[in-house]
């Protein structure tokens, strides 16, 4: 990681804010949406956490999705593979699990991104305290509190995602008739077509580290150590 600065979440953690990721085998230009890491997230501990971290390290750059469901001890209940762009599991493990992570896929120049709405609606319903989105930047964490308002984070969050998903799609228009018509080369297109869904994954990110207090949880960006 390079060119980032640090500050205080309020709360007696560290934020880092970083505008340029290097991902060997990839840099991605973060300066006009830059991402905000936290400290670990403190509801997950001991065995929990090395069971999902293991998973984490062996999932987090597949091109396919993974998911891994634990009980509180860090006993597995249950493992599935889906696709590209979703992963399914059994009724069981969603009522009864702990915890889960997943990995979300990633595109060249682009970050593999926090919960999307789906992930949120899921971890609303289900009895998961602890649901994670690992990918190659690291793992988005978010974890319930004791006021918790599920209902309302469902419906705000969909809203927020829905409006990012609106602008990134018209930029990505504009960019598509932009080098349609000669104004880009197929490298400044890439390029910027890659900026537009970073600052779009970015939004809801930044939306998701806001609103904690207003709807009970907690939410964090965790560094990949390894």
């Amino acid at each position: 990681m390079a060119k980032s600065s640090s500050k205080s979440n309020g709360g007696g953690g560290k934020l880092l804010m970083v505008k340029e990721l290097n991902l060997g085998d990839d840099n991605i230009d973060l300066s006009e949406s830059p991402l905000t890491y936290g400290q670990p997230d403190a509801a997950l501990t001991g065995k929990a956490r090395q069971v999902i971290e293991e998973f984490e390290n062996k999932r987090y750059n597949m091109k396919t999705e993974y998911s891994t469901f634990i009980d509180a001890d860090g006993n597995v209940i249950e493992n599935n593979h889906g696709g590209k762009k979703s992963v399914g599991a059994s009724l069981k493990a969603r009522m009864t699990a702990d915890a889960m992570s997943h990995n979300h896929p990633r595109e060249a120049g682009v970050l593999s991104g926090p919960l999307s709405a789906g992930d949120v609606s899921n971890f609303v319903r289900f009895h998961q305290k602890t649901y994670r989105a690992t990918g190659k930047e690291g793992t988005y964490s978010m974890s319930k509190g004791k006021d918790f308002k599920g209902k309302e984070l469902t419906e705000a969050y969909k809203k927020q995602s829905d409006a990012s998903y609106a602008k990134g799609d018209a930029k990505a228009k504009a960019l598509a008739s932009d080098y349609r018509s000669g104004k880009l080369t197929r490298s400044e297109y890439l390029s910027k077509l890659a900026k537009a869904n970073n600052e779009m994954l970015v939004s809801d990110h930044n939306w998701l580290l806001a609103n904690q207090k207003t709807y009970g949880y907690s939410y964090t960006l965790e560094r990949r150590t390894r």
